[in-house]
């Protein structure tokens, strides 16, 4: 994104932040993300993802601070439900991998992991649609050793990575203009 264009973005505004954090998500290229915002504002994320197939659920309320997974419920169902990661999921001792029940899970995880009562829930890379291959190389190098990061860190097939990593960045960029021009 050009420096010309980032000045124009209102750190304030509430649009600007989702569609600089959520974009991908919200053109339809990207199954879920994570959103932090303050809490007075959830009515007004509520109001932006009126009319769309993006749905919210509320991971934290901290300090007036909310981090937000918003989500694509129908395809988030059907990448959990791919066999890898329905694999992956129970051998992490999810029940199920319909999405309300990994949701609800996972929610509840990540609370406990925010106490200290928990390792970080590594499942979250799967909810967010990275790639099998990349969770399971982010856990096993810890995080380290990655060909590139991006979007997420990316330990196989760099190429197709960076060409997601592109579109989501045309995405963002095409849609911040459409706000602030």
């Amino acid at each position: 994104m050009s420096t010309e264009l980032a000045n124009k973005i209102d750190r304030n505004n509430v649009r600007h932040m989702m569609v600089l954090s959520c974009a991908p998500l919200l053109a339809g290229l990207k199954i879920a993300s994570l959103f932090v915002t303050r809490a007075i504002n959830y009515e007004e994320v509520l109001s932006v993802l009126k009319g769309t197939e993006v749905e919210i659920l509320t991971l934290s309320s901290n300090n007036g601070m909310l981090t937000l997974l918003l989500y694509n419920r129908e395809e988030l169902s059907k990448y959990l439900s791919r066999n890898m990661n329905a694999s992956f999921l129970r051998k992490l001792e999810y029940k199920s991998c319909d999405v309300d029940v990994v949701l609800n899970e996972f929610a509840y995880r990540y609370s406990l992991y925010l106490k200290d009562r928990m390792d970080f829930p590594h499942e979250m890379g799967i909810i967010l649609g990275y790639p099998l291959e990349d969770v399971n190389g982010f856990m096993c190098n810890q995080g380290k050793n990655y060909l590139i990061s991006g979007y997420w860190k990316v330990y196989n097939r760099p190429a197709i990575a960076k060409r997601i990593f592109k579109e989501y960045d045309e995405a963002t960029e095409r849609m911040i203009k459409e706000l602030v021009e």
